[in-house]
């Protein structure tokens, strides 16, 4: 690397880089981009590179900073800070973040700059490109593209954020910032990694003398003595018979947490432990799907996403007897796995001012546009036509009109019909029935069932499975107004059963009700729906496990089996033809509520009246696992998009049956 200047005092302070690195023009306008976003009060175009690519494939950053006024201060920290730009880009030949690069340089500018003037001084930048600068690509792109978040345009796109994961094979030539080493009491870890002989040596010699010990909770750091590594941490995770998948989460969202604090942009995390409540096939897989999504985090609406802690890429150390291309294969799986389940997280983040149903099915119809999945978009009149006045009765009080939206794939021959029906309320206030104000900003969650749908209908559109799959969105707000449906009101669902409202803040059953008779027209074999479906669900279980309510014990089997496999977890519940009686009215066919006692399998009860024809059925309730208020066993706060991996597990098994 060569660096050359103009002198300190100078008008002008120029800092030129010659380094080995993939793409410095995308490195300079992201910085520039960064640092005009900053809150330091400097100018827009204070922090500008440019980069030419010769032969030897050398880049030339450049930043120029003109002082302005008594601001030569200024144009001193600028140069300094380029010059630890420059260190970093030689040591990331794999394109480090041009945002964490520009937070980079804000703190060592800070830190640097005390001798050099004032730290928030005024100056100006320009920026020239260079030739060639065009033909200036990235070795790897610095974030996959995943999920449904992004820009606030309002619109459903496939951006997000997440750290790449990588086989450790394909780690850079430079030392990654740290080794991720999980431990435990009174086991040796490295036996079962497949590392360099001498790479383990050094490193079992290390943790001898650092003295780990492998307690739950630990966390000892020390130098690597391995040139693969710049530290190494262990985390301890206790006994490793006690290890569960809740645990695992826990110690995931740590080491990336960690990680982005220490400003840790490649790490590497070697996993020897697999949690004992997952089947041993499914492990390994697993725990690189959990991995995947550790680091996620919902900053659409933050005027300043914090990108400085933010890591880039972890490379996974294989196991002992584990091939590349096995390697390569499950974390192909996880990072599909990855996507779809962000997608349905940030769909079930996002405010009820930013998504109602109008929004909602605009979006789907730009998310699935070019896709095999038909999207159909039912308004007022439509509903009103074909006799779907619950979905109607429900919406009424907003002024944002209910939607349904049909997602229709159809394999050439299908083996099977399979409808998926998800709960979208996109805000749920309780209509004249009003919730407590207390915890009623969380009801925008109401909508995670109608998410994990789409996530896996998206997942149908790219896999193109042999079946026939409907997914359907009955889209409604409750919200209490002159116009709101009342206590009392009789409302004709589909399949023309009558229902008296008992309590307008049980609408879930109602527009589930109504899409479920609805699905009579497309011939299922199999009938699935999610939904935020009762309160007492999470009184019953917590936010461990969703409740399962099945018409099919073979259905309901293979539900819970798929749920161990995939971490969305069920217990089964019972449907006694009893529970039916809970739900008598004196004016209608049934009424949408059934007391205190027994209103668990009360409302499951009440779905089983629009069970069509023969289907199969199964009712997720989802009340107490679709989001989180705070942290909890390594989930972040908000959405948990709980179901998605469940969905397409299932899928999987019905084109394997079939």
């Amino acid at each position: 690397m060569s660096v050359r200047g103009a002198g300190v005092g100078s008008p002008e302070r120029q800092v030129e880089v010659e380094t080995e690195v993939g793409d410095g023009a995308q490195a300079g306008h992201h910085l520039a981009e960064r640092r005009s976003g900053s809150d330091r009060g400097n100018d827009p175009s204070a922090l500008q590179g440019e980069c030419g690519l010769d032969s030897a494939r050398r880049t030339r950053l450049v930043v120029v900073c003109r002082p302005r006024g008594r601001s030569r201060g200024a144009a001193g920290k600028v140069a300094l800070v380029a010059l630890d730009l420059a260190g970093q880009v030689r040591r990331e030949p794999r394109q480090r973040s041009a945002a964490h690069l520009a937070v980079e340089l804000d703190r060592v500018g800070e830190a640097q700059c005390q001798g050099h003037g004032q730290k928030d001084g005024r100056h100006a930048g320009i920026v020239r490109t260079a030739p060639g600068a065009d033909n200036c690509k990235p070795s790897r792109q610095r974030r996959s593209v995943v999920g449904c978040a992004g820009a606030r345009s309002g619109t459903l796109s496939l951006e997000a954020v997440m750290a790449d994961l990588l086989p450790f094979w394909s780690a850079p030539d430079e030392p990654l910032d740290c080794l991720y080493l999980a431990t435990a009491e009174g086991y040796t870890p490295l036996g079962e990694l497949l590392l360099p002989d001498d790479t383990r040596a050094a490193i079992a010699h290390a943790i001898d003398d650092l003295g780990v010990r492998g307690g739950e909770g630990e966390v000892l750091v020390t130098a690597s003595p391995s040139p693969l590594f710049r530290r190494i941490a262990c985390f301890g995770i206790g006994k490793r018979a006690e290890f569960s998948l809740y645990a695992l989460r826990r110690l995931l969202r740590r080491v990336l947490e960690q990680a982005g604090r220490n400003r840790e942009y490649q790490i590497a995390v070697a996993l020897p432990f697999a949690p004992h409540d997952v089947e041993p096939d499914e492990a390994r897989a697993l725990t690189l799907s959990e991995l995947a999504l550790a680091d996620y985090r919902f900053d659409r609406f933050r005027s300043h996403p914090d990108e400085a802690t933010k890591v880039d890429g972890v490379s996974i150390v294989p196991l002992c007897g584990e091939s590349e291309e096995s390697l390569g294969t499950m974390l192909d799986r996880a990072r599909r796995l990855d996507n779809l389940v962000r997608l349905a997280r940030d769909l079930g983040n996002r405010p009820g001012n930013d998504l109602n149903p109008s929004t909602f099915a605009r979006e789907l119809v730009a998310l699935f546009a070019q896709t095999p999945v038909r999207v159909t978009v039912m308004g007022p009149k439509e509903l009103e036509k074909d006799g779907l006045r619950g979905i109607l009765g429900v919406g009424q009080g907003s002024v944002h009109e209910p939607r349904l939206v049909r997602l229709e794939y159809r394999a050439k021959k299908p083996r099977a019909a399979v409808v998926l029906v998800g709960k979208g309320v996109t805000f749920d206030a309780g209509g004249i029935s009003l919730k407590p104000v207390a915890d009623m900003a969380l009801m925008k969650h109401d909508m995670a069932g109608a998410a994990a749908v789409v996530a896996a209908m998206r997942a149908v559109a790219e896999d193109g499975p042999p079946l026939k799959v409907v997914g359907l969105l009955p889209l409604v707000e409750n919200l209490p107004s002159g116009n709101a449906f009342r206590p009392g009101d009789i409302l004709t669902l589909c399949n023309g059963v009558t229902v008296e409202v008992e309590d307008t803040d049980a609408e879930g059953r109602i527009v589930v009700g109504d899409a479920m008779a609805y699905a009579a027209r497309f011939h299922p074999d199999v009938l699935i729906d999610l939904a935020t479906l009762t309160g007492a669900c999470k009184v019953a279980l917590g936010v461990e496990l969703a409740g399962l309510f099945a018409n099919d014990d073979a259905l309901a089997g293979q539900i819970e089996r798929l749920g161990m496999r995939t971490g969305d977890r069920v217990w089964r519940l019972p449907l006694l033809p009893q529970y039916r009686d809970l739900l008598r009215s004196e004016w209608a066919d049934l009424k949408n509520a059934g007391g205190r006692w027994g209103s668990l399998p009360a409302s499951a009860a009440f779905l089983s009246r629009f069970v069509p024809g023969n289907a199969r059925w199964a009712h997720l309730d989802i009340a107490g696992v679709a989001y989180v208020v705070k942290g909890h066993n390594g989930l972040p706060a908000g959405a948990t998009g709980f179901g998605v991996r469940l969905l397409l597990g299932l899928l999987d098994d019905l084109v394997a049956r079939q």
